[in-house]
């Protein structure tokens, strides 16, 4: 079975992959085999975006530059499409980043999700009321976890406040991303119901979290829910900085969450600061309909258009005359976040046409 999915997978990229991008990580089983997985992600001919696992392999030798890239070439090369790949996406550790670029000399993206997950693990660490609450959080949840008549408590008293399905606690697991965030919004969500069970279980070997320690995992997980949505339209920036103004809801937070934002603000910016000068990501940000020019500073994004422009001029050129168009300014709403590209269309067909009558 296995040899027929690969045949007819290698059919498919022999005849539909022209470029290819991969991603890469490694992980470490519970046998403590340490394993890599390659995951191949293209464009099919029905222009729908493809992700295919390549290979899952035990990682032999040691985790540096040299045998990472071996393995990785050794993999790409089964399948064809060395000379293929665009970019590989891996996580942020060295060795895997010199593997890539250096040894390999492929294009490098650092994984975004991974970027975001160290800063919120920096700023925990330099907050000691925010880990300090953290850590008397995972004994609770913890005590939950490994006690079933706790549980079925806890399970009672969400029933009796009308939850028709009873919630888990869940536990911050530090290898997966957002998991700080999953455990203390779970908690603040059904603390009355775990208040009740400490209570009427008599726990007295279990850390007392006081009124102002649930109001700060309350406040931590304002400001974390933004880094959990990263992936959609939401801004960081925007909603950390609506935290530390307090203008829009009149609502003002604890000294401690402000100094927790600040460091997640810093951190944001340290991190992600060159990412506008990548010119890969800015072509792919600025053709996504959801963006277009909203994430770019002013400066930048006359940049861009340039950038933009020329790569429309050279496809125009590669393929031939294209369909005029007509473009009416007076039936596009100027209040739409793409009035401004839309509005060029009619530009783009005139430049489109000055260029074949030269």
């Amino acid at each position: 079975m296995y040899e027929q999915c690969r045949t007819e997978v290698q059919e498919v990229i022999n005849k539909e992959v022209e470029t290819i991008c991969i991603t890469t990580d490694n992980w470490t089983s519970a046998r403590n085999d340490s394993f890599m997985v390659v995951t191949g992600h293209f464009i099919n001919k029905n222009f729908d975006l493809e992700s295919i696992v390549l290979d899952c392999e035990v990682i032999s030798g040691p985790s540096n530059s040299e045998n990472t890239a071996s393995q990785l070439k050794s993999i790409t090369d089964s399948w064809g499409i060395s000379a293929k790949i665009n970019l590989a996406v891996s996580d942020n550790a060295a060795y895997i980043k010199k593997a890539i670029s250096q040894e390999l000399g492929w294009k490098h993206f650092g994984c975004a999700a991974h970027t975001i997950n160290l800063i919120v693990q920096e700023a925990t660490e330099k907050s000691v009321p925010i880990k300090s609450v953290i850590e008397r959080v995972k004994l609770v949840v913890a005590y939950f976890k490994r006690s079933t008549k706790a549980t079925q408590k806890l399970d009672e008293f969400q029933k009796q406040n009308g939850a028709t399905q009873p919630k888990r606690l869940l536990q911050e697991v530090p290898t997966r991303w957002n998991s700080k965030f999953y455990m203390l919004e779970r908690i603040v969500e059904i603390q009355d119901a775990v208040k009740s069970s400490i209570a009427i279980l008599s726990v007295t070997s279990l850390p007392n979290l006081m009124p102002e320690d649930w109001l700060l995992c309350n406040e931590i997980c304002k400001a974390l829910k933004c880094f959990e949505e990263a992936s959609n339209y939401l801004s960081i920036k925007r909603v950390l900085n609506d935290i530390l103004s307090s203008d829009s809801s009149g609502y003002h937070y604890l000294p401690i969450t402000y100094d927790f934002v600040r460091a997640l603000l810093d951190l944001t910016h340290s991190r992600f600061e060159n990412i506008e000068n990548n010119n890969t990501i800015g072509v792919a940000t600025f053709l996504d309909p959801r963006f277009k020019l909203q994430p770019f500073t002013s400066s930048k994004q006359a940049t861009l258009r340039e950038n933009i422009i020329k790569l429309v001029a050279q496809e125009i050129n590669r393929e031939g005359p294209c369909e005029n168009i007509e473009v009416s300014k007076s039936s596009l709403d100027p209040t739409s976040i793409f009035y401004d590209w839309d509005a060029r269309g009619l530009y783009r067909n005139q430049l489109c046409h000055q260029l074949h009558e030269q």
